[in-house]
């Protein structure tokens, strides 16, 4: 694999886990509760985000991108229910 090919590899390896994560984690973010599910989410991008400068190949950077972008999917379903929360439609 030569060097353009590792974007769209990384690319697909964060998108993958981040579309799939959005389709399946939609419902169970209603089962949850969702300031633990935003704080642990945030905690989980933080942590594979800082540890990609140290991965010693492309099996690693994807692994650790898909990682994220699982974690990525959870932050934008559990913002909007918490917003839906705090105000309510009237």
């Amino acid at each position: 694999m030569g060097f353009p090919d590792y974007g769209e590899a990384v690319g697909l390896a964060t998108m993958l886990p981040f579309g799939v994560g959005n389709l399946i984690l939609g419902a169970l973010i209603d089962t949850l509760n969702r300031k633990r599910v935003i704080v642990g989410a945030s905690f989980i991008c933080s942590i594979s985000s800082s540890c990609i400068p140290f991965v010693m190949g492309i099996a690693g950077l994807c692994s650790l991108r898909a990682v994220f972008g699982g974690a990525l999917s959870l932050n934008p379903i559990t913002s909007f229910a918490l917003l839906i929360d705090y105000y309510p439609a009237e």
